[in-house]
Order: C-alpha cells, then sequence, then structure tokens
C-alpha cells in the first residue's frame, strides 16, 4: 500500500469515527436521543461525575484492616495506570458521599475542598477525576453535548432550506447544522459550552422534562440548572433575535443550531479546569462585535452588542473546576465564590453567568488553620465541605507509591528486595502519634501504653500485634485498631498530617539511587540518606518534633527499619540455605501438638513412610520441647497445651486453630532457639559467602563452590536478589548479625 492509500484510508477510517460518535447533529436529531434515553442527555455536573465513578467500577478493599470500597476510576485503567493514586480509599468515599449529595439535592451547593499536610496526593486525586471524565466522555455512556449557532450565507438559506427534502449526503434541509464550510458566513460557538436544552423557553424546557422523565425508569432527579438555568448573555441575545426576527418561529430559531459533541480535556481546559493560585478574578466579559467573523451576520444578531465570557469559570463550566491551594490567595480574590457555589451562578459587570460545574479544592493545614481564624470564615464554613486527606499510614500501601515511580530503569541500577519498603516504613513512623492512653477504659490501658511506634505500624499494615501477648491481648489490640486511627480525627495536630512527606522519600530515593558508592538501591544506600536528611533539622518541622516515649524520634525510626530490614534478610538467607523457616516452625509445632495429643488419648499414628501403626515420637516431642526452653514436668506441661488447645477449639467451634496466636511465646521461644542453633552454620559459610561474591567462584573450593551457587541461586528465585543485590547486602547482613 503506498502512501496516498494509507491517507485515504486513514480519512475514510476518522470520517466513519466521526459519524458514528454521532459529532455534529440537528437539534431535532438531538432530541431525538434525548427522548431515546433522557437520562443520559439530561445530566447535570455531579450527575455526570457520579456516573463516570459508576462507570469505572469499584472494588472491595481492607483498609487498616476494615473494609472499604475503592473506586477504579483512581487506578487510571483508561492510561494504564498511568500517574494512578496510591490508597486514599476513605476520602474517596467521603468525595462519593458528598457528591451523591449533590445529585439527590438537584445542583452542587458547595465547594469540595481537599485538605491536608503537603504532598498527600489532593492534586493527584483531583487529576484522577479529571482525567477519568475525559476518558468517559469519549464513550457512549457519556455522550455530552453542546452547540453553535450557524448563520449560512444568504443564497444558501434561499436555495437549501424549507423544502423538508434531503441534501447531499443525506443532510436535512431543514437545518443547517450539517452545511459546508464554504456555505457558512458565521459559527458563533456556545461560550458557556450550554446544555442544547436550555435553548428551549425555561416553561416549556419544565414541561417537556416532567414529560420525558414521567416514564423514564429509576430515580432520576432532574437538575436544578436545566429547571431554573438559562443560556450563557450572548446565546440568549442571538436566541431572542433571532425569534424577533423570525416573528416568533421558534423553528427557524433551531435551524440555526448544530449540537455538537463535546469531549472533556483537561490539556485544553474544556470543563476540566485547574486553577493556580493567582490574584485575577477567575471569569470576566469581553466585547465581540468588533470581531472580523461578526461583520457576516445578518443584520438582526449584528446590531446588537454580544459580550463573550472568558476565564476559569468558563473554561470548567459543563465539568470540574479545581483551585490549587486556594488558601494561598488573598480572600477577596475567592470571596466571589460565596455566592457561586451555594447559587450556581456568578455575577459579572452587567450580566449573571449561570454555572453547570463541581468546584473542588485543595489546601494544606496550615492555611486552613489560619482561614479558619478569619472573620470571614463564619461566612464561608457552611459553603465549604471539608474533606480531609492525610498521609497514608499503611507502609506496605505507601510503598506502592514508590514502586510506581521508582523502577530500575529509573534508578538506573538494580533495586534491592525491601529497599522502597523500608523507606516507606521510616515515612509512615514520622506520622505516628502518640496514643491518648485516658480515653481509653482502664482494662486497655496497659496495652496502649506499651504500643510503639514501630508496633503501630505493623498493626495497621499486617495486623501483627507486639510480641509476648496473649491470645486475647492480640485480639483486643486488633478490634483497637479502628480506634488508634481515628482518635486524634478531630484534633488539628491529627496523626497523619504531619511526617515525611512522599515527595520528600521520593526526592531521597532519586538521590540513594545516584550514590556512585552504590551498585544498586539497597536499604544501606537509603540509610546514608536519611542520616544526611536528619542533619538539616531546621529545614523539616517534623525533625523537630522533641522525642516522647519513642514518638517523634526520626533518629531513632532508622535504626528501628534497618533491624525489622536485617529480620527479612536473615530469614530470607535461611530460607535459601534450606534451614528451618518462619513457615516450618508452625509445621513443627503442629506436629507436636499431635504426637501429645495422641500420647494423651493413648492412641497410635500412622507412619507415612511404613505405612504402619505407631506410638507419639517421644524423641520428636522432647527435641521440641527443648526448644521451649525448661520445661520442668513434660507431663503436666504437655496436659495443659492440650488443655488450652480444647478450650480454644470449644470458643471457637469448627474455625482452624491459630498456633500463633494461640502460644505466641512458645513460637518466640521456638524462633530463638532455632535462630542460635543456625548461626554457627551460617558463621561456617560466611567466609566462603564473600570470598565468592568479591573475589570471585574460582577462590572457592568446588564442592563450597556449588553449595554456595545454590544458596546465591536460592535467594534470586525465591526473594528477587540479583548477584549486585546480593554482594551488597549480604556483607551488611553479617557485619551486624555474624561478626565473631
Amino acid at each position: 500500500m503506498d502512501a496516498t492509500d494509507t491517507l485515504r484510508e486513514l480519512s475514510a477510517g476518522i470520517r466513519e469515527e466521526f459519524v458514528q460518535n454521532r459529532r455534529v447533529l440537528s437539534f431535532q436529531e438531538w432530541f431525538d436521543l434525548l427522548s431515546e434515553n433522557p437520562r443520559r442527555h439530561a445530566r447535570n455536573a455531579p450527575q455526570y461525575l457520579l456516573d463516570t465513578l459508576e462507570y469505572h467500577g469499584t472494588q472491595d478493599v481492607i483498609v487498616l484492616g476494615q473494609p472499604a470500597t475503592r473506586w477504579n476510576i483512581f487506578d487510571c485503567p483508561f492510561d494504564e495506570g498511568h500517574d494512578q493514586l496510591i490508597g486514599q480509599e476513605r476520602v474517596q468515599e467521603a468525595l462519593v458521599r458528598v457528591v451523591e449529595k449533590f445529585v439527590r439535592n438537584g445542583r452542587a451547593t458547595q465547594l469540595c475542598m481537599l485538605h491536608g499536610p503537603n504532598g498527600s496526593a489532593k492534586s493527584s486525586f483531583i487529576r484522577c477525576l479529571q482525567r477519568g471524565l475525559e476518558s468517559y466522555s469519549h464513550t457512549d455512556d457519556g455522550a455530552l453535548y453542546t452547540f453553535n449557532w450557524i448563520f449560512p450565507r444568504e443564497s444558501t438559506q434561499k436555495t437549501r432550506v424549507g423544502f423538508g427534502d434531503a441534501g447531499p449526503g443525506g443532510r436535512s434541509a431543514e437545518s443547517f447544522a450539517n452545511l459546508e464550510l464554504d456555505e457558512i458566513d458565521a459559527c458563533i460557538a456556545s461560550d458557556l459550552r450550554d446544555h442544547p436544552l436550555l435553548i428551549l423557553p425555561r416553561e416549556r424546557r419544565v414541561a417537556i422534562l416532567n414529560d420525558l422523565f414521567k416514564e423514564a425508569e429509576g430515580d432520576f432527579r432532574v437538575s436544578d440548572h436545566l429547571l431554573h438555568g438559562d443560556l450563557s448573555p450572548r446565546s440568549r441575545q442571538i436566541a431572542d433575535a433571532l425569534l424577533t426576527a423570525y416573528q416568533g418561529d421558534f423553528d427557524r430559531v433551531l435551524q440555526h443550531v448544530q449540537v455538537e459533541r463535546l469531549y472533556i480535556s483537561p490539556r485544553y481546559r474544556r470543563a476540566a479546569v485547574t486553577v493556580e493560585p493567582q490574584l485575577h478574578v477567575d471569569a470576566a466579559l469581553q466585547q465581540m462585535t468588533a470581531d472580523r467573523s461578526f461583520s457576516a451576520l445578518p443584520p438582526a444578531v449584528q446590531n446588537i452588542s454580544l459580550y463573550e465570557p472568558y476565564g476559569d469559570l468558563v473554561d470548567g463550566n459543563r465539568g470540574l473546576i479545581e483551585f490549587n491551594d486556594l488558601l494561598e490567595k488573598p480572600i477577596e480574590s475567592f470571596q466571589y465564590l460565596l455566592a457561586t457555589c451555594e447559587k450556581s451562578s456568578v455575577a459579572l459587570t452587567n450580566c449573571i453567568l449561570h454555572l453547570d460545574v463541581l468546584f473542588m479544592a485543595t489546601s494544606n493545614e496550615k492555611h486552613l488553620t489560619a482561614f479558619k481564624e478569619h472573620p470571614a470564615f463564619t461566612s464561608f464554613k457552611g459553603r465549604i465541605e471539608l474533606i480531609r486527606a492525610p498521609y497514608l499510614r499503611d507502609y506496605l500501601v505507601e510503598a506502592g507509591i514508590y514502586y510506581t515511580r521508582m523502577t530500575p530503569e529509573v534508578a538506573g541500577k538494580p533495586i534491592a528486595p525491601h529497599a522502597l519498603e523500608m523507606a516507606a516504613l521510616w515515612a509512615i513512623l514520622t506520622r505516628m502519634r502518640q496514643p491518648n492512653v485516658d480515653s481509653y477504659p482502664e482494662e486497655l490501658r496497659p496495652l496502649v501504653r506499651n504500643l510503639k511506634p514501630m508496633d503501630k505500624a505493623r498493626l495497621y499494615a499486617t495486623g501483627e500485634v507486639p510480641k509476648g501477648l496473649s491470645m486475647e491481648e492480640a485480639r483486643t489490640l486488633q478490634s483497637l485498631a479502628p480506634m488508634l486511627l481515628e482518635e486524634h480525627a478531630d484534633e488539628p495536630y491529627y496523626e497523619g498530617g504531619f511526617g515525611a512527606s512522599p515527595r520528600l522519600i521520593q526526592t531521597l530515593l532519586f538521590n540513594a539511587a545516584h550514590n556512585d558508592a552504590f551498585a544498586t538501591l539497597s536499604p544501606v544506600a537509603i540509610r546514608i540518606e536519611l542520616e544526611e536528611l536528619l542533619r538539616n533539622r531546621s529545614v523539616y518541622e517534623f525533625l523537630q518534633m522533641e522525642p516522647v516515649d519513642g514518638y517523634y524520634d526520626a533518629e531513632s525510626f532508622v535504626a528501628a527499619i534497618e533491624e525489622h530490614w536485617l529480620d527479612r534478610v536473615d530469614n530470607e538467607l535461611r530460607e535459601a540455605m534450606g534451614l528451618v523457616s518462619e513457615e516450618q516452625y508452625l509445621q513443627i509445632f503442629s506436629r507436636y501438638i499431635t504426637q501429645i495429643s495422641h500420647q494423651a488419648k493413648g492412641e497410635k499414628l500412622l507412619n507415612p513412610v511404613s505405612g504402619e501403626l505407631e506410638d507419639a515420637d517421644e524423641r520428636l516431642m522432647k527435641e521440641t520441647e527443648e526448644s521451649f526452653g525448661t520445661v520442668d514436668d513434660p507431663g503436666a506441661f504437655r496436659d495443659g497445651m492440650i488443655g488450652r488447645v480444647a478450650a480454644w477449639s470449644i470458643d471457637n467451634p469448627g474455625a482452624p486453630i491459630n498456633y500463633l496466636m494461640l502460644f505466641p511465646e512458645l513460637f518466640e521461644a521456638m524462633r530463638h532457639s532455632f535462630h542460635e542453633k543456625q548461626k554457627a552454620t551460617i558463621r561456617g559459610i560466611r567466609d566462603g559467602i564473600e570470598r565468592y561474591l568479591m573475589d570471585g567462584p574460582e577462590t572457592i573450593a568446588h564442592r563450597e563452590r556449588e553449595r554456595i551457587a545454590e544458596i546465591l541461586t536460592n535467594l534470586e528465585e525465591q526473594s528477587g536478589y540479583c548477584l549486585e543485590t546480593s554482594r551488597e547486602i549480604l556483607p551488611h547482613l553479617f557485619m551486624a548479625r555474624y561478626n565473631d
């Protein structure tokens, strides 16, 4: 196929898509669509946003141990997940509740303000909404329409209108909507991208809408904008001038209406606008009668003074407008929003613009706190819906932010396992607030009082409780997680409202990635950057906080996350060496319970190898008990174990036994015992691994070389350690945990 054929095929495809998408219609054609599906074509901005959210769907998730709904629009499936929002499901739910309220009320009556610390993804949240609106507007379900005024040449109007036949290409001769370009003298767009229904006189419009929705399925609230709103001043002047010129013949007025598909676009500021902090007013008028295109208008329109509104409010109409960092502007510059948000209209010099738009804004906590002290806040309070957007407090979810933005390609080097997770954990620890012990019942206070920042971080992320708690205490603490999360929610200094921002951590990760002293981006390199950060206490407020009972101590958190990380690496090395892993502890313990249970009942067990029934294995039971520590009376000890298992089964009929929660102290003793025994094995091979990694495999005897190669292969396959990461991380582990 040559270039000409390629272009011809391309042109044909675009033309077919143009027609299929019904990009340009006469008013009658559009009205037919409205009659077929009134709900789709009579939505206002809040209804359209709610439909957009529902179109992309939801998923059930667990957030900090509690069920929540995540709206898929924030995963950006329309853009392959690019710049998706990580976490913030509670903020999503809060926004949906507000939008649903607007839908029930018939219009948006408040400004939705997301507030939180800097870098808590407030603007990212709104960008996802705007991009989702854009994607939805390109679907059949999301079809939006506005209109233009078409003024044909005089010769065209005389020869091609009024005969009722179809012109070339099946075009209706009763409308100017589909005229060719050379048949048109002037085309005036609806400056506010008004809804086509607003062309109809209000009383007739209300009657038509009532009639349409009388038979429509479902509960649909026709918006106040369509019931009581009006065209922009310029469009109203044109419509009235044409009606006068045609002596009340409204059909002839509609001939001039070209209904056009409206595609939302944040890039081109079509019904999706972000307003940065600025000093000028967000809407104004400019006179258009001097424009050259207006010289071709018919006298009935040419002789009126036409004004065109412009500005951010105009660009954002029919969609969503965001005022980024609104409270950074002087209050006088946005005081007009008091009436605009409440009445969905804005008063200009000599006219009023009726708006159909969802107002959103963002603010950091400092500016919001200062705004609350301003005398004007009382007036704004009822017109602003505040939605708190705190920092994340689940370090595993927080790590998801960095996994999407810090890839090996971006870092320019391999990323070690757990590196991004450890940076996220440090950030989460800086956001933890000390519990207010006195706000809990007295019997629960010891549990809360002993809760350290790392304990809270683990509880929030995985439900893990501190070691040494009884099963009942563990359950109680897990049930307290929602209370701990919301404990300070109504206070100015709330948990998640301070600490290291994701933006700061991303900068730190980039710096660590560009440290030429390391071949990988590893927790070792990250620790160096954290220590450098701690030297700049005067720059960051959260570093200036006075430590209290382990909280607000950013320096100690560095050591805490390193210990957490070394535990992970240690376990992964042991598993790679084939030593007893965390999962195997449970298997050993389960076999022990089976043995003592059968011994107590006087029952034999089936030997899976020989296939014969045998007595309980006394040697296995004693070896397991040795890992528990001192057992003075094995018989009494075993009876006590069986009694605890039986009591648990009675309290939890049919549920599998959670030995880890039932016997936490024994598991910890077992873990410690096995670790101590395995240390000698690891020390024995430590030197060989270091020589293999640093000096090369050829420096190791053949038999040991094969063993070490197997360990390193297992580390790569089981835990994701490439040779470079093993070379940097294992010596660090050996120095910290296995130094003679």
